[in-house]
């Protein structure tokens, strides 16, 4: 009778433990246990990495990656540089003040993403307050 963690296993005969160690030793050969971890670890989520920059290739620092249809998503820190939890084949939305804003598709390797600036922005803001009088001084 073999007894492990509660579990009670008895075997009859000799034969039947050789058959049993050789099929465990076997089976280990076969699929080794840093091949699951592998499996498990592809199938899991990973970070997705790179670098935000400018058409001049300058850091934007403080841009916004999101991952696409969740609540993950991080800033760009002084370098540009970002990680966020991702898998391959999320799509990550980046924005940036005065930038237009752009997706792209994560992949294995670390990226470099270039943000165009937006033409479209306002030439001058007129700031107004309410409730104030100017008065006219002779």
């Amino acid at each position: 009778m073999l007894t492990t963690r509660g579990l009670k296993i008895h075997i009859d005969n000799m034969r039947e433990i050789i058959y049993i160690l050789v099929l465990a030793a076997s089976i280990h050969m076969v699929f080794p246990a840093p091949m699951f971890a592998q499996i498990a670890a592809e199938k899991s989520n990973t970070n997705a990495k790179g670098i935000i920059i400018d058409k001049k290739g300058e850091p934007l620092m403080g841009a916004i990656v999101r991952v696409k249809g969740s609540n993950r998503g991080t800033a760009t820190n002084m370098e540009g540089r970002f990680v966020v939890e991702s898998v391959p084949g999320d799509t990550l939305e980046i924005s940036y003040v005065g930038y237009k804003p752009m997706k792209v598709e994560v992949t294995e390797r670390e990226m470099s993403i270039m943000l165009a600036e937006n033409d479209q922005m306002l030439s001058e803001v007129v700031v107004t307050a309410l409730g104030m009088r100017k008065e006219k001084k002779s």
